[in-house]
């Protein structure tokens, strides 16, 4: 059995969701899996996705594990959408998913009152909602509410949500959220079985960004954060960058090869992905040679990504 593990370096809003949906286009995966919760937007280049992964449109099955935090609205509507495209989708749930029925409160830490972080609290305290519990619902809405059995013939496409630099267990603590982020423990969330070939795709972008701070706090540290000048004069005030608290744009910085270094040490990536490279100034070989490794694949359009080597 195989597995793609795609795997955010910096803080979320790395392009996830476009290299999912370059793999999906160019391998053929007989299940995607989304981990995470619906606080993590993928954008594709057909719509955003919260809750089922972005590959669905060339998969024929996406599935939902145990440890996937859902919006109802949010899947059934993405749900409806994939299977009109897709005639012969699959979408599945697991039946220990936890289901959202409160929404959260914007913290002072930037969280984005989803109520993922509380439903999670609720599932520790043994009083969530899950799947099983509203299975004839979601059954209605076309969904499937059963435990994944993968085989050894299956090739996965799995897509988490945010980035390493937003992992529980780091040095960010309490300005995180509510997992880890690295291939092992994204690879347990996805329940597919131990001693699976996986290869870890990272992919970041030249310059992170991380939600914006709320009024009164802070979202957390950045290294070598832009300032308004910077951001205009660069070309990264764009659509994108805006975010969802306080109607506030995403804070953007300077590239942190130390975060980087973190990374690669403790996930090890296969494959190195960049986005944005419209937006990069400077020599890639020396961008490289202080990143420690070469870049694999960058993207200047969502979704279209080209062989480093070509520009080298």
């Amino acid at each position: 059995m195989e597995a793609d593990l795609i795997c955010g370096a910096n803080f979320g809003d790395e392009g996830k969701g476009c290299v999912a949906e370059w793999l999906a286009k160019n391998n053929h995966y007989s299940v995607a899996v989304r981990t995470s919760g619906s606080n993590a937007g993928h954008a594709g280049t057909e719509r955003d996705f919260h809750c089922i992964p972005v590959a669905c449109l060339w998969v024929p099955t996406v599935y939902i594990p145990a440890a996937g935090v859902i919006n109802l609205d949010a899947l059934y509507d993405e749900a409806e959408w994939a299977m009109d495209r897709n005639k012969d989708l699959e979408v599945i749930v697991s039946p220990f998913a936890a289901i959202i029925t409160e929404a959260g409160a914007s913290s002072e830490f930037g969280s984005m009152g989803v109520g993922v972080g509380k439903t999670r609290i609720a599932y520790l305290q043994r009083t969530a909602t899950r799947a099983i519990d509203i299975k004839h619902d979601l059954e209605e809405h076309g969904i499937m509410v059963l435990e994944m059995c993968f085989n050894e013939l299956d090739k996965v496409l799995i897509e988490p949500g945010q980035g390493y630099g937003l992992s529980l267990h780091s040095k960010y603590y309490p300005h995180v959220t509510t997992i880890d982020l690295n291939p092992y423990a994204i690879a347990a969330e996805s329940e597919i079985p131990f001693g699976t070939d996986i290869t870890v795709w990272a992919i970041s972008r030249f310059h992170p960004v991380r939600v914006p701070s709320p009024i009164g706090g802070s979202s957390g540290p950045m290294i070598g954060e832009l300032n308004d000048f910077e951001q205009v004069r660069l070309g990264l005030i764009e659509k994108e960058t805006w975010g969802d608290i306080d109607g506030q744009r995403k804070r953007i910085c300077e590239f942190d090869f130390d975060l980087w270094k973190s990374f690669c040490k403790r996930c090890r990536p296969d494959k190195v992905v960049f986005s944005h490279f419209d937006k990069f100034e400077g020599s890639l070989s020396e961008f490289e040679s202080k990143l420690g490794c070469d870049i694999d694949y960058m993207s200047i359009k969502p979704a279209e990504f080209f062989p480093a080597g070509k520009i080298k």
